[in-house]
Formats: structure tokens, C-alpha cells, sequence
């Protein structure tokens, strides 16, 4: 394969006027607004057959959005005389793309993670619901509401904890318990799919964010000249979703081809319910103590459930896809008065989107150390463990 780069832009030109009192002289303004885009992929051989190119295996995949868009100006400075005609704001704000801003490109080591995640989340052979898992964690419900009443401070801690790592799993677990014959029906026709030998895809979700800021707001100079300025308060959010995607085929020397309507059912019943031999080992490391604390520096957990086996499946095309933006926000415009309203809008439109396919692929199945990127959760959890031990 080689590499590719295309790009599209359909920006126009826009051309206004500014006319100097001195002279008087006249100056035209340009500015470019719309969408531009970038693709850089790679591409497959072609075909001798039929001159068109064939992609067997997904390929990494960049393309890069950008749309602006600025207010006009139109307006005459009292007593100088100074124009402005049609005039776009000459601000461009270039420095949050979202490749600058949190969402680099992944090394070595994030595929090979990711791809332990993805396979994590996509496995056939996963429970819809872990009973032993379920009835493992009841015991702890206990022990994470004692000491109520001792202080507003640790009640609250506790309160927290409990809900975090007892009420939501089980609130999580009952309401899967509840469609658990959809779960094995949905199980068994996998499983029918399987045994003829045929591919399945599995989709799961990744992450997503919204509204964060990028920076704080800060005061940008839209326009200045000699007889009239503007300012404004300048910020960029960002969001990104992220999911992935892989494939699942028998493995040489599988049993389900074997089996017949009922013993599907009955495999399809120990899948949904975690009454499996992998599922144990799984369950052991879920209530281990301080096992979700050890997730957070290395990926144990994913590793397990990546694999869990017990259909007898392989993997391929394992994929991670992510959109992220940024956007500009723009408020508190100041600045002369007659300036002011002559504009046409009050808001610079820049948005940049980044749309990533990575094609993904686990190493050898042991846990790789890395620094954890701590969310809001995450550092719930830890304030409301220091408040425990304070209190």
C-alpha cells in the first residue's frame, strides 16, 4: 500500500473596502470563509481485472475539517469619514486544532491498548451480565454504608462510594437481568451466525466528552485602525466521540459446528450468565481488592475479558475511531459604538473536526504500566476515599 493525501476547498473569497480619509485612499479587503477539507489514507493495489483498486483490510484514516465564517462591518466614523464597507473580521484563530488540543495521534502502545479494550467490550464469549460477579459484590453493600452519622463530611463520602461500587453495578446488573431472554436470543442467533462459518462485527462505545473548554476566555483585538478598534472575549470548546469495531470468526478446531439447536441454547445461557470457566478467573480479579484502582495504571482487566474464549473465536480488524471539534466561541464585544452596530453578527464561526480511523492490533497479552488520565470520576472517587480516611 501507499500513502495518499487529498484535499477539497470550497471556500470563497470575500472582498470589502476600507476608504482612509487621508487621500482619500481606498484599500480592498480579502478574506476566505467556508469549508476545507484534507483525506490522507492509503490506498490498495489495483486490480489486473478490472483497473479498480481492492482494500482486503481496513486502513488508517485522517481527514481534517475546517469551516470559518466572520462578521462584517459596515459603518462610517463620525467626522473622519472613514468606511467601512462590507469589511470581514481579519482575526483568524489557528491554533486549536484538536490534533493540538488533547487528541494526538495514537503511538504504538495506545493501539495495542485499544485494541485490548475494543476486544474487551466486542467479545462473544462476554457475559450479558456476570451473576457470580453480581453476588460476589452484594456482600460489600454492607460494609460501604456503615458509619452513617458520624460526620456530614464522611457521610457523604460514603454515601458516594456506596452508589459508585454497590447501588449503580446493581441497579446496572438488574435492569440487564431483566432483558436477559432478549440477551440469549440475541446470543443464540451470534452463535447460529458462527457455526456456518460466518463473520460477525461487533461495535462498542469508547468515550465521549462535550462542552469542555480548551482554555480560558481571553480578550482578542478583532479590528484596529486608526479611527476605530474592536475587541471581544475569545474561548474554544472541544468534544470528541470515540468507538470501535471488530471482527469475530470460528477458530480452527471449534466444537459449535457440533452442536445442535439446544446445546446452543444452553451455551448461550452459561455465555449471558457468566457461568463459565474464564468467567471465574474474571470475577476473582473484579473482587480482588483495589483491582479497579490497578485497572487505572494497567490494562489487567481488559486483558481477561479480551480473552475469554470459550466459543473458540479469532479476531480481526480491529479498529478505533474517534471525532473530536473544536469551535470558537466569541462574546463581550466592546469597542466604538457606531463600530458596534455596524456589525453584521456578533460571533466568529471556526470550527475545526478531525475524523480518525485506526486500525488497532493487542501485543503479547501481559499488562503495559501507564500513566492514567484522570476524568471527573476518577477523581470522585479518590476525594471521597480521603474524606473517609479524614473524617
Amino acid at each position: 500500500m501507499s500513502l495518499r493525501s487529498r484535499s477539497q476547498d470550497l471556500r470563497v473569497n470575500h472582498i470589502g473596502t476600507y476608504v482612509s480619509p487621508i487621500g482619500p485612499t481606498t484599500f480592498f479587503e480579502s478574506a476566505t470563509e467556508g469549508l476545507r477539507r484534507t483525506c490522507d489514507d492509503e490506498i490498495g493495489p489495483k486490480s489486473i481485472e478490472t483497473g479498480y483498486r481492492f482494500y482486503t483490510q481496513p486502513r488508517d484514516l485522517q481527514i481534517l475539517e475546517v469551516f470559518t465564517h466572520y462578521p462584517k462591518i459596515t459603518a462610517v466614523a463620525p467626522g473622519s469619514g472613514a468606511q467601512w464597507n462590507n469589511i470581514a473580521i481579519q482575526t483568524r484563530f489557528t491554533g486549536w486544532d484538536p490534533r493540538n488540543v488533547g487528541f494526538s495521534a495514537l503511538t504504538g502502545l495506545d493501539r495495542s491498548n485499544m485494541a485490548w479494550e475494543i476486544l474487551s467490550k466486542t467479545n462473544p464469549s462476554l457475559p450479558h451480565v456476570s451473576v457470580p460477579t453480581f453476588v460476589g459484590e452484594l456482600k460489600d453493600l454492607p460494609g460501604l454504608v456503615q458509619g452513617y452519622g458520624k460526620s456530614l463530611l464522611k457521610d457523604v463520602a460514603n454515601g458516594y462510594l456506596s452508589w459508585r461500587w454497590a447501588v449503580k453495578p446493581m441497579i446496572n446488573d438488574l435492569r440487564k437481568l431483566f432483558n436477559f431472554a432478549k440477551a440469549v436470543h440475541h446470543r443464540v442467533n451470534e452463535l447460529m451466525k458462527l457455526r456456518t462459518g460466518r463473520t460477525i462485527r461487533k461495535w462498542c462505545k469508547l468515550g465521549e466528552s462535550s462542552n469542555g473548554h480548551i482554555d480560558n476566555p481571553a480578550s482578542y483585538i478583532m479590528e484596529s485602525r486608526t479611527y476605530g478598534s474592536l475587541t471581544a472575549t475569545a474561548w474554544a470548546n472541544s468534544s470528541h466521540t470515540a468507538w470501535g469495531t471488530s471482527r469475530w470468526q470460528l477458530a480452527p478446531g471449534s466444537k459449535l459446528p457440533q452442536l445442535g439447536y439446544g446445546e446452543l441454547e444452553k451455551l448461550a445461557r452459561q455465555l449471558a450468565t457468566g457461568f463459565t470457566t474464564h468467567e471465574a478467573l474474571a470475577t476473582a480479579w473484579e473482587l480482588c481488592p483495589w483491582s479497579w484502582l490497578a485497572d487505572w495504571f494497567a490494562n489487567t482487566g481488559d486483558i481477561i475479558a479480551a480473552t475469554n474464549n470459550t466459543i473458540g473465536l479469532t479476531w480481526k480488524d480491529i479498529c478505533y475511531m474517534r471525532t473530536s471539534r473544536t469551535d470558537v466561541r466569541t462574546s463581550n464585544w466592546t469597542g466604538d459604538p457606531w463600530l458596534l452596530a455596524g456589525l453584521s453578527e456578533k460571533q466568529v464561526t471556526a470550527v475545526w473536526t478531525r475524523k480518525e480511523r485506526y486500525v488497532c492490533s493487542p501485543v503479547v497479552p501481559f499488562p503495559f504500566p501507564k500513566v492514567p488520565l484522570l476524568n471527573a470520576g476518577h477523581w470522585s472517587i479518590l476525594a471521597a476515599l480521603a474524606a473517609q480516611k479524614a473524617a
